[in-house]
């Protein structure tokens, strides 16, 4: 059986219309339609994304071993259109809570308690109704974005307050202290989930993809730096301000290293998400 004919089979097996399975392997619909018609033959990552997707092994999909049908009744998954409604009445229910959190905490606690409290569903249920993939992992760092956003600016605990634990005091709040290492931890647990949930991506590397990380990196060193050098100048340029004008600086000092922050933790979890897709893809390359 032909490379085309396999493909054409096994998405009928999955119930996936040629578009589907395009939004899935993130390429058109014109693309699976030549595979199928073995005009065109797939690259590399696409075929091990689709022996993922298809619950059959790389050496079963492309060679069409006999034992492609066994494998792939052994691991029934929801299809594509059922995992799509699930997100959708997820969603929409989150979108929903959240409005009604807002409705309830702006009139007992004014705009800002409304938003602080709604926020987290709005934001999880917009990304339940748009993003196709990972939708566990994106609301978790959503979350996560807006506590944290809330610790800068209304209590101004940083995670680098972990480095002062040794030389830290019952004057200095140990509530703080505390807050700063829970923020770590759920940090580097988000990393490593991230991790693991990209354990199978293939990084091939072309231009558009160098581009995107480059800037990604320049936009950070530079937000490094002038973080850098407007904590430097603050204290000057403070010296003969009005305290309003203070309050606006030291306002402004945090949103810039609230921004580089996050910056940075974009920049390390790119790096290492791509720098492991390269690795699989690089071994995938030496295999075949």
């Amino acid at each position: 059986m032909e490379l085309g004919k396999r493909i054409y089979e096994l998405r009928k097996e999955k119930n996936l219309s040629q578009v589907e399975l395009a939004e899935m392997l993130d390429v058109s619909r014109q693309s699976i339609s030549k595979w199928e018609t073995d005009a065109s033959v797939p690259e590399l990552d696409k075929l091990l994304k689709m022996s993922e997707i298809f619950g059959i092994s790389l050496d079963s999909l492309i060679k069409g071993t006999e034992n492609a049908g066994t494998e792939t009744e052994k691991l029934p998954s929801p299809t594509y259109k059922e995992k799509t409604m699930i997100k959708t009445i997820v969603g929409t229910i989150l979108l929903c809570i959240g409005l009604l959190a807002f409705l309830i905490f702006s009139v007992l606690g004014g705009f800002l308690g409304g938003l602080f409290f709604s926020s987290p569903f709005i934001v999880c249920g917009i990304i339940c109704l748009v993003f196709k993939k990972r939708v566990v992992l994106w609301c978790s760092w959503a979350v996560f974005f807006l506590v944290d956003a809330y610790l800068a600016y209304a209590t101004s605990i940083s995670r680098a307050s972990i480095l002062h634990t040794l030389k830290w005091t019952e004057s200095m709040n140990y509530a703080r202290l505390y807050t700063a290492w829970a923020s770590f931890i759920c940090l580097v647990i988000l990393i490593i989930a991230t991790l693991i949930s990209f354990r199978k991506y293939i990084f091939k590397p072309n231009t558009k993809k160098i581009v995107i990380i480059t800037s990604l990196l320049l936009v950070t060193f530079t937000f490094m730096i002038l973080s850098h050098i407007y904590g430097i100048n603050l204290s000057k340029a403070l010296e003969n301000r009005e305290y309003l004008s203070m309050q606006r600086a030291i306002g402004f000092q945090r949103f810039l290293s609230f921004v580089t922050d996050w910056f940075k933790i974009s920049s390390f979890v790119t790096i290492l998400v791509n720098a492991i897709g390269y690795f699989s893809y690089k071994k995938g390359a030496e295999r075949n």
